[in-house]
C-alpha cells in the first residue's frame, strides 16, 4: 500500500460512552467485551434507530472521546489516512455551540477493518 491512501470506515452511531474521559482520547478496541466496558447501546423506535452493527472478527473500532461539556459539541470523523508505514491520520469535524444545562461526553466511533489494527492513530482536526 502506497503512502497518502485513504482507509474507509464505517461510523458507528446509536451507542453512548460510560467512561469519563477527562481529557481528549483516541482509543483502539478490538473485541466485543472490550467494547462493552466502554460504550452501551442507545437505540431507539423507528427509521435509524438501531445501533451500527460490528463483527470484531473482521473489524476493530478506533474511537474518539472528548471531555464532558456543557455546550453544544458536534463531533464528525471525516478521514481516515495511511501517511506511511504503519502511521493513520483521523481527520475530524468539531463545533461547539450554546451552552446548555446538561452535559454530555462528544465522541465518534470509526469501525475500521482489522487490517489496520497495529498501526498508531493520531488526529488532525
Amino acid at each position: 500500500m502506497e503512502n497518502n491512501k485513504e482507509v474507509s470506515f464505517t461510523e458507528g452511531k446509536n451507542y453512548f460512552h460510560i467512561g469519563k474521559e477527562t481529557k481528549p482520547t483516541i482509543m483502539k478496541i478490538a473485541s466485543q467485551p472490550e467494547f462493552e466496558k466502554q460504550f452501551g447501546m442507545a437505540t431507539f423506535m423507528g427509521k435509524g434507530g438501531e445501533a451500527t452493527p460490528i463483527d470484531f472478527n473482521k473489524s476493530f473500532v478506533i474511537a474518539y472521546i472528548l471531555p464532558e461539556s456543557n455546550r453544544r459539541t458536534e463531533l464528525r470523523p471525516l478521514s481516515l489516512t495511511k501517511k506511511r508505514k504503519k502511521h493513520l491520520v483521523m481527520k475530524y469535524f468539531m463545533k461547539e455551540g450554546v451552552t446548555q444545562s446538561f452535559t454530555t461526553q462528544p465522541f465518534f466511533i470509526m469501525i475500521v477493518d482489522k487490517a489496520f489494527w497495529d498501526y498508531n492513530v493520531t488526529e488532525e482536526k
